[in-house]
């Protein structure tokens, strides 16, 4: 059969049927070893703590502080120092795809439960006024310290407390806000029939 006759894969075919099989089978099967999300070393550049796949919506994405970022079509090209197309055909090779292979629909997203706004308001607020019970206590404690006999690494360490105090602090207001949105939403849902947001 002439060359101009064999047709070429379906790039959105074989990203279809890729995606959520990066790390389970595609990723083992060219021999590129990815981990399970933490920071491990490069596949690529071989750094030794530099690279984590973080396979965002099952695309095989990565990233890495040598090489940049992309997804796993991206990776297998860096590996296997190939083009786009060879890369798209050692996927599809792996998966079974033929250029034949007809078009799959998109895979279902699990269908979640509906959000109980009240109850996470609720959560939040708790988080919330935790968080900000820690952060005065912390400043109340440190507004009576005697800085005189503070070394530098004792300074250091109160200014850092204090700083950790304040961010608690802005966090806890985050919080409240969050919780007080999401009461209006579930209001709006409840009583004025304004449906889910």
């Amino acid at each position: 059969m002439p060359c101009s006759a064999i047709r070429p894969l379906d790039a959105d075919v074989v990203r279809e049927a890729a995606r959520g099989l990066w790390r389970t089978t595609i990723y083992p099967a060219l021999n590129i070893e990815v981990g399970i999300g933490k920071h491990m070393p490069c596949p690529f550049c071989g750094g030794k703590d530099r690279f984590r796949c973080d396979n965002r919506e099952g695309s095989g994405s990565y990233f890495c502080n040598q090489c940049g970022a992309g997804d796993g079509f991206s990776l297998v090209m860096k590996v296997f120092r190939c083009d786009f197309a060879e890369s798209l055909r050692l996927v599809a090779n792996t998966l079974g795809v033929t250029p034949s292979s007809p078009h799959p629909y998109p895979r279902p997203h699990p269908r979640l439960p509906r959000m109980d706004r009240r109850r996470i308001a609720f959560q939040l607020e708790q988080h919330g006024v935790t968080l900000m019970d820690r952060a005065s206590a912390v400043l109340q404690a440190a507004g009576g310290l005697v800085t005189s006999q503070w070394t530098d690494l004792d300074f250091d360490a109160a200014m850092n407390t204090v700083a950790q105090a304040f961010q608690d602090s802005d966090r806890a207001n985050l919080l409240f806000d969050a919780a007080d949105s999401l009461r209006e939403k579930a209001f709006m849902e409840e009583y004025l029939g304004y449906g889910t947001f």
